[in-house]
């Protein structure tokens, strides 16, 4: 995973290291109530995109990967060099499922 320059100077490259043994990067953030170490956050967020004004119906904190993707579709940025940045391991399945259907749906010829 890229990791940004400011990140690596302020020590976060030796954060990972030390935290690796323990086995979780941030092993004070509990699973929410569905189970999921994301659950928090979403909420957190939610709130948080109220209050700024920055949330819409269609808005959601997914919508970071989904803009990311986009953007580098529109790139021309081949999908290999960004898809497992974007897509966690859970869900790659599901994302190649749908990345197929599409394709082949643009490949059949109009009825």
């Amino acid at each position: 995973v890229p990791v940004h320059r400011a990140l690596i100077e302020l020590g976060f490259l030796a954060f990972v290291a030390k935290a690796k043994p323990k086995g979780r990067l941030f092993p004070d953030i509990e699973p929410g109530a569905d189970g999921y170490f994301s659950y928090n956050f979403s909420k957190w967020w939610g709130r948080y995109s109220r209050h700024v004004g920055f949330w819409e119906v269609k808005t959601a904190f997914h919508s970071f990967r989904h803009t990311f993707i986009d953007g580098m579709r529109n790139a021309k940025v081949p999908e290999a060099f960004y898809f497992r940045m974007a897509v966690p391991r859970r869900l790659a399945p599901a994302y190649d499922r749908k990345r197929s259907r599409s394709r082949s749906e643009r490949a059949m010829p109009p009825l």
